[in-house]
């Protein structure tokens, strides 16, 4: 999924705080790598490790740590096979605007 996610880096440009789930040793290699190839990785995205510990449907705990961890105050959760439109680019940047213009 971690394409899924680059994909969507791609179109937003804006921070993220996504919560990976970690079910071998080998996971925190393959995203180390990611992060160490992709600059988008390390400029927008907030990863935060969840280890797994059976919890048959981990959704929550994954949505709950990356709520927690998220670095604005606006929040828009979607899942990572989300891709946002070109709208919700100029929707963020509009805000950003507003924002700075306002002393937000």
């Amino acid at each position: 999924r971690l394409g899924a996610l680059l994909h969507a880096l791609r179109t937003w440009q804006g921070p993220m705080s996504a919560a990976v789930l970690i079910r071998k040793k080998d996971d925190v290699a393959l995203l180390r790598k990611a992060l160490m190839s992709e600059p988008l990785f390390r400029r927008f995205l907030n990863f935060h490790l969840v280890f797994d510990k059976g919890t048959p449907y981990p959704v929550n705990p994954l949505r709950n740590v990356a709520l927690d961890h998220a670095l604005t105050s606006r929040i828009f959760l979607v899942d990572a096979d989300f891709v946002p439109s070109d709208s919700m680019l100029a929707f963020r940047e509009f805000m950003e605007h507003e924002e700075t213009r306002h002393g937000n």
